[in-house]
């Protein structure tokens, strides 16, 4: 059996005060202010927590102690994490998810269908209700900076799979979405992932929408001497928003250009 929603509330309401009782000389805080970016007002907006060691204690005890009504969540998932909760677009919690804090991320989901749910679209509805556009990405700190730049209008498929459940929820708010997925190395002349994800979902949803897309570059990494692709959330802390947005094109634009490769 899962655990019930009051247990959910519990962890992520718990994570999210620890957070925010810390100064911002404190290696999470310092983390999510320096390394990602992230600042206090976007940790509120999305109730993003960190799991304690003091957190973890109280979950076990309280949910698990050997209890055959909830499943056991290995100590890996939660300790040391930052804690993500993950709402319908009504703003209801349904899960959360937990990312581990370092230049090589960690990251795990609670169970859930994430075809049922665009993250951060809660935060996103009004304004995309009120521009007629919605603007989706493929992570969860994607979708938060780019609201913290001021692209309110901005929703999360937690990966790359865009889903018709997906579109009906958008549909409620808008008629015009932009994708915005990470760019991704071409190996051998082909696609990359976040190209086979744009061109993937353009066919599935272009009779219901119109559909334009943002293409990020590519960065050299002159250590490695190779070419790393770029997502959203880095492009827009080191360029800004307005270059971001001058990326945007038709989607056929695109399609047509990567074809010819």
């Amino acid at each position: 059996m899962k655990l019930s929603i009051d247990n959910i509330n519990d962890i992520v309401v718990g994570s999210h005060e620890t957070l925010l009782s810390y100064d911002c000389d404190h290696n999470v805080m310092k983390y999510l202010l320096n390394d990602r970016g992230i600042e206090e007002k976007t940790i509120k907006a999305f109730q993003i927590g960190y799991c304690s060691n003091v957190i973890e204690s109280m979950i076990n005890k309280d949910y698990y102690n050997n209890s055959s009504n909830y499943p056991m969540i290995k100590p890996d998932f939660l300790r040391d994490k930052l804690i993500f909760p993950i709402r319908d677009d009504c703003g209801n919690l349904s899960s959360f998810a937990t990312r581990s804090i370092g230049k090589k991320s960690n990251w795990w989901n609670y169970p859930f269908i994430k075809g049922n749910i665009l993250y951060g679209l809660n935060n996103a509805r009004a304004r995309s209700y009120r521009e007629n556009k919605l603007y989706i990405v493929e992570g969860y700190l994607d979708c938060c900076i780019l609201w913290q730049f001021g692209l309110a209008n901005t929703a999360s498929v937690m990966g790359t799979r865009l889903t018709m459940i997906h579109a009906g929820l958008i549909k409620r708010y808008c008629d015009n979405i932009c994708l915005c997925f990470d760019a991704d190395p071409m190996k051998e002349g082909k696609m990359g992932s976040g190209q086979k994800a744009t061109l993937k979902t353009y066919e599935n949803i272009k009779d219901f929408f119109n559909i334009t897309s943002i293409n990020l570059p590519m960065s050299y990494d002159k250590t490695n001497e190779q070419f790393i692709g770029m997502d959203p959330d880095t492009y827009v802390i080191n360029n800004g928003l307005e270059e971001l947005l001058n990326l945007e094109c038709k989607i056929e634009k695109e399609v047509c250009s990567w074809n010819k490769n």
